[in-house]
């Protein structure tokens, strides 16, 4: 999602993570500039999620509520 040289702003990830049999994985998303989401609901069983700063874990019924998403401080805006 980013490398060391970079930081998050914003960001809203819907993205299957899945690990390998027989592996462990852990998923570092890093830290962000503002609020940023990750479906929890996409993430495979095995896999260590960790935090990083303004990073929320949002399920996808959350990730479809505007109001929520407002309330966690996502911007959420009409188009």
């Amino acid at each position: 999602m980013a490398n060391a040289s970079t930081v998050m702003k914003n960001v809203f990830a819907a993205v299957e993570i899945n690990r390998p049999d027989s592996d462990t994985t852990a998923f570092y998303p890093g830290n962000a500039t503002a609020t940023s989401c990750i479906v929890s609901d996409l993430i495979g069983s095995g896999v260590t999620c960790n935090s990083g700063t303004n990073i929320q874990y949002v399920t996808a019924a959350q990730g479809k509520n505007a109001a929520y998403l407002n309330s966690i401080g996502f911007p959420v805006t009409e188009v």
